[in-house]
């Protein structure tokens, strides 16, 4: 109850999570909340501004904005929470590998992690993807992939700390073998930090995406997606402002409510910023 009260006191952090709270509900359930099909062209409405029919008007093919809004949702949540998952397993695995077992295993994977790091996550994510091929799994391999070493090297620094203390000590010398160990006495303890940078990845895979969509190598048209939109305006930046500005806001308040949420979670998990 006291993390709950700690949470609750940050204002911004609770208004970002209602905010997430509201996208999740509207892009699982877009199909009842959306005005109109994302992908039903309107050719006599083209390049509407803003009005009841289309309340965040419509781009240069007549397809109404904010139900495109609403299906980007679905995948930018979907690819958003698919890689952080992918990236926190198999970055946590290699980083408690890394930190418990030592020697030669810690000094490989960490070479590899080093090597990793030495590429740009985004110019990692296109190498993969121009390797695959762009589609919806290949967009949340790409994303996935590129996040796993800030995973590893933060998994394995906290074990490194963590395997020293005395309740691993003790378990040691009880005779549990290294899986009890890793699973039963450091897995609880490194938990907290890999869902505080979780919850800052999301932000960061749903711009990644919007990135790459942007430069078509993300989720292909006609599928909406947010980069993919803004993509499309490009070109009409001067005569339709509604274009680019809506499906630029749905990613910036994304990217910011996750992070606000991840500062949070941050500072009531962290037994060193407790007053």
């Amino acid at each position: 109850m006291k993390l709950f009260r700690r949470f609750f006191r940050k204002k911004a952090a609770v208004l970002a999570t209602l905010y997430l709270v509201v996208l999740t509900v509207t892009a699982v359930f877009a199909n009842q909340v959306s005005p109109h099909d994302p992908l039903k062209v309107y050719s006599v409405h083209t390049l509407e501004a803003p009005s009841q029919a289309f309340p965040l008007g419509t781009d240069n093919l007549g397809r109404d904005i904010l139900s495109r809004i609403i299906y980007g949702g679905r995948v930018s949540l979907r690819v958003g929470l698919m890689a952080v998952l992918i990236a926190a397993v198999i970055g946590s695995t290699l980083g408690m590998l890394a930190g418990y077992m030592g020697g030669w295993v810690d000094q490989l994977v960490m070479r590899i992690v080093d090597v990793m790091l030495a590429i740009p996550g985004i110019l990692l994510a296109l190498i993969i993807i121009a390797t695959l091929g762009p589609s919806m799994n290949n967009l949340v391999i790409a994303v996935g992939i590129s996040s796993v070493p800030t995973y590893a090297r933060l998994v394995r620094g906290t074990v490194l700390s963590a395997k020293e203390r005395e309740y691993v000590e003790a378990a040691r010398a009880l005779g549990s073998s290294g899986l009890r160990i890793v699973l039963r006495h450091l897995l609880p303890n490194i938990f907290a930090p890999i869902l505080v940078l979780a919850s800052l990845g999301v932000g960061v895979a749903i711009l990644s995406t919007a990135g790459l969509s942007f430069i078509g190598l993300g989720v292909r048209p006609p599928t909406p997606e947010w980069g993919g939109m803004l993509a499309d305006a490009r070109t009409y930046l001067r005569d339709a402002w509604w274009m680019f500005t809506f499906p630029g806001l749905a990613i910036s308040g994304t990217v910011l409510s996750a992070n606000l949420l991840g500062d949070a979670l941050r500072d009531v998990l962290d037994p060193r910023l407790k007053q």
